[in-house]
């Protein structure tokens, strides 16, 4: 891997690399075997993953700083569950101990599919905050920029 990516070895076919040893033991660690072995999860530890994708895209190590890329990604599977997102959210990403978003004014809810009779809807100040509507269970679909106003 070195040798393709550096243009061949050093003297008696060595590399001397200037990087941090306590992210390159992981890095060898996932050369080795495939996978990340003995990482905190990402809410413990925010800035050690980020500095291991940083070296995972400096040593060309595709699949791993795409691993480490998952945690930064929120994708939602239609399984009826909506209150996935919600924890992801209140949460803040898995950063801290959970908040109820709604009442933290991170998401609103505009409108919601109360226990399968109909719709409930909330008429709120939609430029304030991001809104999340849930309707029918199509899926939650959450606004992050400029929401637009209900009519």
């Amino acid at each position: 891997m070195l040798q393709e990516s550096w243009g061949g070895c050093g003297v008696h076919d060595t590399f001397f690399l200037d990087r941090d040893p306590e992210l390159f033991q992981h890095i060898l660690a996932f050369l080795r075997s495939g996978s990340l072995h003995r990482l905190p999860p990402f809410a413990d530890d925010p800035g050690l993953w980020r500095a291991l994708r940083e070296e995972a895209l400096f040593f060309g190590i595709d699949a791993m700083s795409d691993a480490l890329a998952v945690t930064h990604r929120c994708t939602y599977l239609r399984t009826g569950d909506s209150e996935g997102l919600l924890h992801w959210l209140g949460t803040d990403r898995g950063r801290r101990q959970y908040r109820n978003p709604h009442t933290e004014g991170v998401v609103c809810v505009v409108s919601s599919r109360a226990g399968g009779r109909g719709n409930v809807d909330h008429r709120l100040d939609l430029n304030r905050i991001p809104t999340l509507g849930l309707g029918q269970h199509t899926g939650p679909s959450l606004v992050t920029r400029r929401p637009r106003r209900v009519s």
